[in-house]
C-alpha cells in the first residue's frame, strides 16, 4: 500500500474490525493474546493511532501510536504515527515527552510546518512562551506541510504566546489573522464582519498570500482548521486586556466584542474541543474577571483533570479559591503549584508567591505569609498587590506603624503599574483590567482598616481612604473599558470625588447599593467587601457622625440580615444619635443572634437607662421606675453570665444608690 495513503483508508478496516469484536473500532483496545486474531499488525495499528486521535480519545491512541512504532522503527515510514503520537501527547499534558516525539518527525520532514506548530503548543504549555513564538513563526515562513490543518493554528498559538509576554497589540494582530484563515477555510462560515479589503491588509506581510493558499489545498476534504471560536474569543480577550484601544489600530473583525462575548465564544469552542486544558483555563481567567468565581473553579478544575501538574492553573485556582475565604483548599493548590517544576516568569512567580500569602493570612498564619511576601518582593519588587498582603500581615501583628508605611507603598505602586497599562504594545504584568482595579480598591480599603484602629486623629483619612476603595476601581474601569457599563455604580462612582468627605462618601454607597445587591459591580467590588466596607464606615463615624454610622449600619443589615455586628452597630449609632426605639430593636435582634454577649446587654441596658431619664424628665415617674428595674435586672443578668464584668457592676451601683432608692419610694407612694 502507498504510504501516503494507507493511513486514509482507516475507516474500512476498523468497520471490519468492529464486527469482528462486537465493539466500536475507535474503542478497540491493544491486542488480546487470548483471542486468536493477530492484531500485531503495523497498518493495523497506524490505523488505530490515526482514527483513535481524530475521534479525540488520545489515551488509546497513544497507546496505538506505540504498539505501530514498535512494530516499525523506520522513521521514513512512521513519521505520521509520530506527529499523530506527538498530537496525543499534548492533549495528554505530556508536554516534553510531546516536543521530543515531534523532533523526531522533523528529522525526516524539516518542512512539516504542522508539526512545528505542534511543538509551538507543547513550548507554550511548558512557559517557554518566546521559544514558542519563534517555533510559530519558522512553521508560518516555511509554509509547508500543514496536513489536514492549516497556518490558523500556528497564528492562534503565536497570539497566546504574545498574549503571556504582554505583547499584547502583535497578538491582536495574530489573533486577526487565525480568524481571517479560519474564515477563508470553512465555506460555511457566515462572513466576518468588518472591511474585505481591511482583512486583506492584515495578510500583507505573511509571505504567500493566504487566498492562494487556500485555492492550492482546496479538496473534497477540506483541511481541518482551529475552530474560530478560538481565535474569536481570545480577540475579544485580548482587546479587553487592552481596554479596547486596540480599534485605533488594528481592524475589528467581530461587530460584538466584549468579555461576555468572549466567554460565550470559549463555551462554543469547548463544545468541539472538550479536551483542551488551555481552553479550559482561557474561559477560567474570563469567568474570574465577570466575578463568576464558582464558574471559574469548574473551569480551573476540567484544565487540571487533563494536565494535573500545570503550576499557572493551580495557581490560578488558589487565587480563585482566595477570593472565596476558602483558605485551606487555596492552600492546597498554591503548594502543588510550588511544587511543580516549570519555567515562570518572574511576575507569575510573585503573583504565586502572594496567593500563598493570602491564603496564610486567611488561616492566621501571620508569620508564615509575611515570609511568602517578602519572598515575592525579592523576585518582583514592583509587583503592587504583594506590598497590600505584606501590610495585612503587619498589622495582623500588632505593628500598626510599619503596615501604614507597607500600605501606602502598595498604593504607590499600584499608581506605577497603573501606567503600564497606557503602553499598548508591551505590558510585563499582564493582568486584566477588573483584577487589578479589584486588588487596588482592596489595598484603599485595607489602608482604611489600617488607619482606622491609629484612632480618631486618624478618621478622616481613613474615611477617604474607604471612599477612594468604592469610587476608584469602578471610576477607571469606565476610563479604560470604555464599553464596560456598569449603570448606576458607574454614574456613582464618577461623581464622586472623595474630598467633601461628609456628602460624597455616604451619596457614594447609598448609590452603590442597587448594583452590588444585582452583581453589577463583581468583581471589582463584592458584597462582602462592601458590606466589610460599610461595617467599618460606621464604627469610624459612631461618635462623630453617629446619623451617618446609623445609615451605614441599615444598609450592612440589607445585605446581611443575620449579621451580627451590622445589628449591635446599628443599636449603638441609634444609641449614640437618641434613636431610642430603634435601638432597643436593634439591640434585640442582637441578643437573639448571640444571647450571652455582654456588649449587647450593655448596650440594652444603656437604652433603658436612657428611656427611664426621658420619662423622668417627662413627669411619668412610673414609667422612669418601671425601666430602671428593667435596666437593673440586665445588669444583674450580665454579673450572672461575667461576675468580673466592673462595667455593669457600676452601673448597677449607680442605680441602686441612695438617691435612685429614695426616688422609687416616693413613687411608690403616690
Amino acid at each position: 500500500m502507498d504510504r501516503k495513503h494507507w493511513w486514509t483508508n482507516g475507516a474500512s478496516l476498523i468497520l471490519l474490525w468492529s464486527v469482528l469484536l462486537g465493539s466500536s473500532g475507535a474503542n478497540a483496545q491493544s491486542a488480546n493474546p487470548s483471542s486468536g486474531l493477530e492484531l500485531e499488525d503495523f497498518v493495523f495499528w497506524s490505523e488505530q493511532c490515526q482514527a483513535l486521535a481524530q475521534s479525540r480519545q488520545y489515551e488509546k491512541a497513544l497507546e496505538a501510536c506505540n504498539e505501530s512504532i514498535a512494530l516499525n522503527d523506520d522513521l521514513d515510514e512512521t513519521f505520521e504515527v509520530w506527529t499523530t503520537r506527538g498530537e496525543s501527547l499534548i492533549y495528554l499534558g505530556q508536554y516534553e515527552d510531546a516536543f521530543i516525539s515531534l523532533g523526531r518527525v522533523l528529522e525526516e520532514q524539516p518542512e512539516y510546518s504542522l508539526v512545528m506548530t505542534y511543538q509551538c503548543m507543547a513550548q507554550y504549555n511548558l512557559g517557554k512562551f518566546q521559544d514558542a513564538v519563534d517555533t510559530c513563526e519558522e512553521a508560518l515562513l516555511i509554509d509547508g506541510n500543514w496536513g489536514k490543518n492549516s497556518p490558523s493554528l500556528a497564528w492562534y498559538y503565536r497570539g497566546l504566546s504574545l498574549q503571556k509576554q504582554g505583547f499584547l497589540e502583535t497578538a491582536l494582530d495574530s489573533f486577526a489573522r487565525a480568524i481571517r484563515l479560519g474564515n477563508i477555510g470553512n465555506e460555511e462560515t457566515e462572513p466576518l464582519a468588518g472591511n474585505e479589503s481591511e482583512n486583506q491588509d492584515l495578510t500583507s506581510d505573511t509571505g504567500d498570500d493566504l487566498q492562494e493558499w487556500v485555492i492550492s489545498n482546496q479538496s473534497n476534504n477540506q483541511p481541518d482548521v482551529v475552530d474560530e471560536p478560538l481565535a474569536q474569543a481570545e480577540w475579544c480577550n485580548t482587546l479587553h486586556l487592552l481596554g479596547h484601544a486596540g480599534e485605533s489600530f488594528v481592524s475589528q473583525p467581530l461587530q460584538s466584542c466584549s468579555l461576555e462575548d468572549a466567554l460565550s465564544l470559549y463555551e462554543q469552542a469547548l463544545l468541539t474541543n472538550p479536551q483542551d486544558a488551555v481552553l479550559w483555563r482561557q474561559q477560567g481567567l474570563a469567568l474570574e474577571q465577570l466575578g463568576q468565581y464558582e464558574r471559574a473553579l469548574t473551569a480551573y478544575g476540567q484544565a487540571l483533570a487533563l494536565n494535573a501538574n500545570h503550576a499557572p492553573t493551580s495557581v490560578r485556582q488558589c487565587g480563585v479559591f482566595n477570593q472565596l475565604d476558602r483558605y485551606e483548599e487555596a492552600l492546597a493548590a498554591c503548594e502543588m503549584a510550588m511544587q511543580a517544576v516549570q519555567h515562570q516568569e518572574p511576575y507569575d512567580i510573585a503573583y504565586q508567591l502572594n496567593q500563598h500569602s493570602i491564603a496564610l493570612l486567611g488561616l492566621e498564619r501571620y508569620e508564615e505569609a509575611l515570609a511568602s511576601a517578602e519572598r515575592a518582593i525579592a523576585v518582583a519588587p514592583s509587583y503592587a498587590p504583594v506590598y497590600n498582603s505584606k501590610a495585612v500581615g503587619l498589622w495582623q501583628l500588632e505593628q500598626t506603624v510599619v503596615a501604614d508605611q507597607v500600605i501606602q507603598e502598595a498604593i504607590r505602586r499600584y499608581g506605577e503599574q497603573e501606567i503600564q497599562f497606557e503602553d499598548t504594545f508591551y505590558r510585563p504584568n499582564s493582568d486584566p483590567w477588573p483584577l487589578f482595579y479589584r486588588d487596588y480598591g482592596l489595598a484603599w480599603f485595607n489602608y482604611g482598616r489600617i488607619l482606622a484602629t491609629k484612632g480618631n486623629p486618624f478618621s478622616h483619612i481613613a474615611d477617604y481612604a474607604y471612599c477612594q476603595s468604592l469610587a476608584l476601581p469602578i471610576q477607571k474601569l469606565d476610563y479604560h473599558l470604555r464599553r464596560q457599563s456598569l449603570g448606576q455604580a458607574s454614574q456613582a462612582a464618577l461623581s464622586a470625588t472623595c474630598t467633601d468627605i461628609s456628602q460624597s462618601d455616604e451619596q457614594l454607597v447609598n448609590t452603590l447599593m442597587s448594583p452590588v445587591i444585582s452583581g453589577q459591580t463583581l468583581p471589582i467590588l463584592s458584597p462582602d467587601r462592601f458590606l466589610n466596607t460599610l461595617l467599618n464606615l460606621t464604627s469610624i463615624h459612631i461618635h462623630t457622625r453617629p446619623r451617618s454610622a446609623f445609615s451605614y449600619a441599615s444598609m450592612a443589615i440589607e445585605l446581611a440580615p443575620e449579621s451580627f455586628v451590622a445589628w449591635h452597630n446599628l443599636g449603638l449609632a441609634a444609641l449614640k444619635s437618641g434613636q431610642s426605639e430603634e435601638a432597643y430593636y436593634a439591640y434585640s435582634i442582637a441578643h437573639r443572634l448571640e444571647p450571652e454577649n455582654v456588649q449587647v446587654l450593655m448596650g440594652v441596658g444603656e437604652v433603658l437607662m436612657q428611656q427611664s431619664e426621658t420619662a423622668r424628665k417627662a413627669g411619668d415617674m412610673e414609667k422612669a421606675v418601671m425601666k430602671r428595674e428593667e435596666a437593673i435586672a440586665i445588669y444583674e443578668q450580665i454579673l450572672n453570665v461575667d461576675p468580673t464584668y466592673t462595667a455593669a457592676e457600676t452601673r448597677l451601683d449607680a442605680l441602686m444608690g441612695p438617691e435612685q432608692q429614695s426616688e422609687q419610694n416616693d413613687t411608690s407612694e403616690i
